[in-house]
């Protein structure tokens, strides 16, 4: 409201917007740019509506080249691991991020939990308390809200992100998601909303909604990539994710789309 007053009484010449969701839609108005972050897809899930003005708005690729970036570049540092070595990294352990409530997936990272057998750590805000209480008195351990450098640690030492969101939600661009591959860290996730722009074979494994026995399968897959696969995944992240590189693509559609 406060970006269209400007627009408005002339205080701004333009707002630009960068959206993970379908609110930004809903703003009619010529100066307003908003930059699509997420394919037509995955717009077409959130809202049908959306499909009907995609000509207005610009796209810079589909959701993966369209982040705000993710700020990690360093190397992997599981341990017991050299350059060398192609099998099991060890870093035997499951791991959940992002705010900590059954629609981000907490409640079915602990069922892939319990049917693997791994431990899981929890990290992230805490925004139901009794979808924490349920993952801790089901074996979980929980980390807490982590400064970013402590997060990509935690994430460089696990075998897997889970990135299983409850069933009816159609998960748009998927910030963990992109942070977890810079630090070579594989995604199990469910085949629907913007998941499968983000993983795909090359970075975890991609299994269909709610099929909690075939996520508790796809540990085993990932669990089995050693340093080189997983240094291949990070810097294939970093070069689609990293500040630097999507700063670039943002300021190519810039110049390219505005005067």
């Amino acid at each position: 409201d406060a970006a269209i007053r400007g627009l408005s009484s002339g205080k701004y010449a333009g707002v630009i917007n960068f959206g993970h969701d379908a609110l930004p839609y809903s703003v009619d108005h010529p100066a307003f740019l908003n930059v699509v972050t997420f394919s037509k897809g995955m717009s077409c899930a959130v809202d049908a509506s959306i499909v009907e003005n995609l000509g207005r708005f610009g796209f810079l690729s589909k959701a993966q080249a369209a982040s705000y970036g993710v700020s990690i570049s360093e190397p992997l540092l599981c341990p017991v691991q050299t350059s060398t070595q192609s099998a099991s990294i060890g870093c035997e352990r499951l791991m959940y991020a992002g705010r900590v409530c059954k629609t981000k997936g907490i409640i079915n990272a602990v069922k892939v939990m319990k049917r693997t057998g791994l431990p899981l750590v929890v990290a992230g805000h805490e925004e139901d308390a009794s979808d924490l209480r349920t993952a801790i008195t089901s074996g979980a351990t929980y980390l807490g809200c982590l400064e970013r450098s402590k997060l990509h640690q935690k994430m460089r030492t696990s075998t897997a992100l889970l990135q299983l969101q409850a069933c009816e939600v159609q998960e748009a661009f998927g910030m963990v998601t992109a942070e977890a591959l810079c630090a070579g860290l594989p995604v199990i996730t469910w085949a629907c909303g913007a998941n499968t722009e983000l993983v795909d074979e090359s970075n975890g494994v991609v299994v269909q909604p709610c099929d909690l026995d075939a996520a508790a399968s796809s540990v085993q897959i990932v669990s089995s990539w050693g340093f080189q696969k997983r240094e291949t995944i990070r810097r294939a992240a970093i070069s689609k994710y990293s500040l630097s590189n999507v700063g670039e693509r943002y300021l190519k559609w810039f110049t390219t789309h505005t005067k």
